[in-house]
């Protein structure tokens, strides 16, 4: 079965369904901030049940997996259940799984498993093939003619074709705005691009202005108190050190609520700029996310599936804080 022609609400009820055949007893979560599924298992343990479906690539990006994982265990906790499941349609490199598993104990089905699951209940797998295919015609019929071109994978492809180095900072600058636009607008406003002089460059930041109603960024806005997000980019080809962190900083300024930044880099960052980041915020509340290419790969795809970038620097954000000591 062709998995990414069925949207999020179709695969979780396939799910839900093989867990039935299956012989479980399956009821939905609480609400947001729980598991998709609590299930009971023919053995009557309490199973929790996490549905996960990127359509539009082959692989769950790590940093949200990370998230997912911790998620179904502490709901699994809450719950007092004694198993917790994740399903996707998307596979998980054995070495990363293992990794993860060491980690936090839970169990997978992935799509291997789903398919083998489906050659098990094969009708099940027309029921789902008929939904899917009649969903495709119709979209066929209301999008005939036109352009089905992916701006995501064109940002990606130019994201990696560009080399870092001075030579292609401007590039950088101007590619990273159209993703960051991509991305975020709306809820976000179109950016303001300003410009500062730093290393006898003409340096730009893009500062977006963070307009009402999306959930994520109304609370960021109230809990930073800031109405704008100032965005500098570094196309460096070594990890970004305390200075360039600095140089965010000084710009950031909580009085013209201006309190939040973000810095891409297309490296990790060094642990200079990690501790930078960290007394940005304890000495003088000014909060910032640093991005490297792989985070910003990771947005795309979400974004791309239909799914909130803004996943990622929202897990970024609570790793910070549940590290952050006195």
């Amino acid at each position: 079965m062709e998995f990414s022609s069925l949207d999020l609400g179709q695969f979780e009820l396939l799910v839900a369904l093989l867990l039935k055949r299956e012989g479980f007893l399956v009821t939905q979560g609480h609400g947001i901030d729980s598991a998709d599924f609590i299930a009971r298992s023919p053995e009557g343990q309490v199973v929790i049940v996490e549905v996960k479906h990127y359509r539009k690539h082959n692989h769950l990006p790590l940093s949200v997996l990370r998230r997912i994982v911790g998620d179904i265990n502490r709901y699994r906790d809450v719950e007092n259940a004694s198993l917790s499941l994740l399903v996707t349609s998307n596979p998980v490199p054995p070495k990363l799984l293992d990794k993860l598993i060491y980690q936090f104990p839970f169990q997978i089905w992935d799509r291997v498993k789903l398919e083998q699951l489906l050659c098990k209940y094969p009708d099940v797998a027309e029921k789902f093939t008929h939904l899917s295919i009649a969903d495709q015609a119709l979209k066929a019929e209301i999008f005939s003619g036109l352009a089905q071109s992916s701006q995501a994978a064109l940002l990606r492809q130019q994201l990696v074709n560009l080399v870092p180095g001075l030579t292609t900072w401007r590039k950088y600058e101007e590619l990273s705005v159209k993703i960051l636009s991509y991305l975020f607008i709306p809820p976000l406003a179109s950016p303001y691009i300003q410009s500062r002089s730093e290393d006898n460059l003409d340096i730009r930041d893009a500062i977006y202005p963070i307009r009402q109603g999306s959930e994520a960024w109304d609370m960021l806005r109230s809990e930073c108190r800031s109405r704008f997000v100032v965005a500098e980019f570094k196309n460096y080809s070594d990890a970004i050190t305390q200075r360039e962190v600095e140089s965010l900083q000084q710009y950031l300024f909580p009085k013209a609520m201006r309190a939040f930044g973000l810095l891409l880099t297309r490296k990790k960052p060094s642990e200079n700029a990690i501790k930078a980041r960290r007394r940005a915020w304890v000495e003088q509340e000014k909060l910032i996310v640093i991005l490297s290419d792989e985070e910003i790969f990771d947005m795309l795809n979400l974004r791309e599936s239909g799914n909130d970038p803004f996943e990622v620097i929202d897990i970024q954000l609570e790793e910070f804080f549940i590290n952050l000591s006195p």
